[in-house]
């Protein structure tokens, strides 16, 4: 039904199939309509957004300025791998261990073998 004929009829026929799908007749609310269209525009900016930019992507290398002992360190698991292969337990961990041996930070999650 949505392949025939030209692109317009085709285009207002699919959206029509699409539309009813969902059944907005029997939505009772203006506001759960409104919601649902919003939704529906929105989504494919962040599914856009979080290919993009991904968390690990967005995070930057550590400030070892601010960890000078081990009392500095919270107890939040925020992996970081280095580039010896190992993980740590967050960046307070890592700039401790950087202190000791060179290492250089890689990316923040856990390392995976390459």
């Amino acid at each position: 039904m949505c392949n025939e004929v030209e692109e317009q009829t085709v285009s207002t026929e699919c959206w029509y199939i699409f539309i009813s799908v969902f059944r907005f007749d029997k939505m009772s609310s203006t506001w759960i309509k409104f919601l649902f269209i919003l939704t529906l525009v929105l989504l494919p900016y962040f599914v856009a957004e979080s290919a993009v930019a991904s968390p690990e992507s967005l995070r930057k290398v550590p400030n070892c300025t601010l960890y000078k002992s081990e009392s500095d360190c919270s107890r939040t698991l925020i992996p970081v791998c280095a580039d010896n292969q190992m993980t740590y337990y967050n960046a307070c961990y890592f700039c401790l261990e950087q202190l000791v041996s060179p290492i250089k930070y890689k990316y923040h999650g856990i390392c995976t073998k390459e």
